[in-house]
């Protein structure tokens, strides 16, 4: 025999002996809908306590071991026509309904994002095909406008102090020691007070250094400490370095130097390196009197 879902209009060929006479419950395999089946033959004459049982039955849900599912030969539909579309599988007892397609509702938020969307999308492909543009709308963006941003004011470097120590007739010489046996480094020159008052134990340092910068040796004298060149020849090194020591200069007083005032200085270097390349002099310091 040939049933018929009734929610979707799938046609099954369906065997007449497992419907009876109080008919079966169906599950359609296509949309899953639960329906009822039984005898249609008109002759087939049922008594008034039949009819009434058979209609009670009917209203009543199926039972789980009375559903059956329409898993017979499923009947081609007519052509032209498409089949229904395929739902999920019921379990067993279970009815299950076809859900309707839900429609998407334009909200105004829903809107406006896709408004947004549109406008990005088109804004980006206009800057791509026209990148001056793009140059243009960010240096307006960017710009600080007809006011001038307000600029940290720059304040000026304090003032150099007025005159310094400074150094003249700077000038070096190699000669040989007798005492210790070889050759000493002499570097003389003469300080000059530049500043307006008067200055006391100026102490100043040479540093000698290779090609490359390197300092490869450094010593500190004070000023007004002159020796002859006897004097380096035959003097060992400590008394060498005892005599440009005195901070009140032995040969020429580091005392109160006024300014304009001029004081020599020597230093030494025994045994220099021979790499030595170049020589720099450095003032180390001075004292100001107390009232000058």
């Amino acid at each position: 025999m040939i049933i018929q879902c009734k929610e979707c209009g799938t046609k099954y060929r369906f065997n007449e002996a497992q419907v009876g006479e109080e008919g079966v419950w169906v599950r359609c395999n296509r949309c899953g809908h639960v329906f009822h089946e039984k005898e249609t033959t008109e002759d087939k004459i049922l008594s008034l306590d039949q009819i009434v049982a058979r209609a009670a039955r009917e209203e009543s849900p199926p039972a789980a071991e009375q559903m059956h599912d329409a898993a017979a030969e499923e009947v081609a539909p007519p052509a032209g026509e498409s089949k229904p579309e395929e739902p999920r599988s019921a379990e067993p007892g279970e009815v299950t309904f076809p859900r309707a397609k839900q429609r998407q509702a334009w909200t105004p938020v829903r809107i406006g994002l896709y408004l947004a969307m549109l406008v990005l999308v088109l804004g980006g492909v206009y800057l791509y095909l026209f990148p001056q543009i793009g140059e243009q709308v960010l240096n307006l963006f960017y710009s600080k406008g007809p006011e001038k941003a307000i600029q940290p004011e720059k304040k000026a470097p304090p003032p150099a102090p007025a005159g310094g120590i400074n150094f003249s007739e700077v000038r070096e010489r190699f000669l040989k020691n007798l005492i210790v046996g070889g050759d000493i480094l002499v570097i003389q020159g003469t300080a000059v007070n530049d500043f307006d008052y008067s200055v006391s134990k100026i102490k100043v340092k040479g540093k000698i250094l290779d090609n490359a910068g390197k300092i490869l040796g450094e010593t500190e004298v004070f000023a007004g400490n002159i020796l002859t060149d006897d004097e380096l020849v035959k003097l060992t090194d400590k008394e060498i370095v005892d005599d440009l020591s005195k901070p009140e200069g032995s040969d020429v007083s580091n005392v109160s130097i006024a300014p304009k005032g001029k004081i020599p200085f020597m230093v030494t270097f025994i045994n220099p390196p021979k790499e030595v390349d170049e020589f720099i002099i450095e003032l180390v310091g001075f004292e100001r009197p107390t009232g000058g």
